[in-house]
């Protein structure tokens, strides 16, 4: 879109201030290029890490049994005859009976004892780190060196630094951060 350079009374509609590398340029750096692949990595590092975690907290709930595989896919899937249906009635009414019989109870909540040669067991995904960490933490030092500001600013994790290297951290970012100010406002003013 077009946007006019002054306003219908005469005044500037933006301001255009810029640090120039070379004569004649028209438009500033964007300071953020060096590093922008690096930030697009860490998104979707980061999205692949939740999504991995919401995968690792899930599980499944296995029942091993003593029966063979067609017994007990007859029994899971139903039955087609008479028989069939009379058999897995009996053998669920047997389940029934047996586990009514067994109330093991544990801080109030039922615990039920599994018929004998019957065991439980819950799948869950393997939780491992993968290096995240220090590949995360690798990925910010790359984009606060690129950036021109300290892991720990760009992190806004002061775990492994005293109080006195922060505050000394700190003070020389804001002395950077007010140089660039200062010129932005001379270049305003003049």
């Amino acid at each position: 879109t077009w946007i006019p350079r002054e306003l219908p009374g005469g005044r500037a509609s933006f301001i255009h201030v810029f640090e120039p590398v070379e004569d004649g340029q028209t438009r500033g750096a964007n300071v953020f290029y060096s590093v922008m692949e690096q930030m697009k990595m860490l998104d979707t590092l980061q999205n692949t890490q939740l999504q991995s975690a919401i995968v690792k907290a899930m599980y499944a709930a296995t029942i091993e049994s003593e029966l063979d595989t067609q017994s007990a896919m007859d029994f899971i899937l139903g039955a087609n005859s008479k028989e069939q249906r009379e058999r897995l009635t009996g053998w669920i009414g047997e389940i029934a009976a047996y586990y009514a019989a067994a109330p093991v109870r544990l801080g109030g909540a039922k615990v039920p004892h599994l018929m004998p040669g019957d065991s439980l067991n819950l799948q869950t995904a393997q939780d491992t780190d993968n290096g995240y960490s220090v590949f995360e933490q690798s990925l910010l030092r790359y984009i606060a060196a690129g950036l021109g500001v300290s892991y720990e600013q760009l992190s806004r994790n002061y775990a492994q630094m005293s109080y006195s290297t922060a505050r000394a951290s700190a003070n020389e970012s804001w002395a950077h951060f007010m140089g660039r100010r200062k010129f932005v406002a001379s270049r305003q003013a003049s």
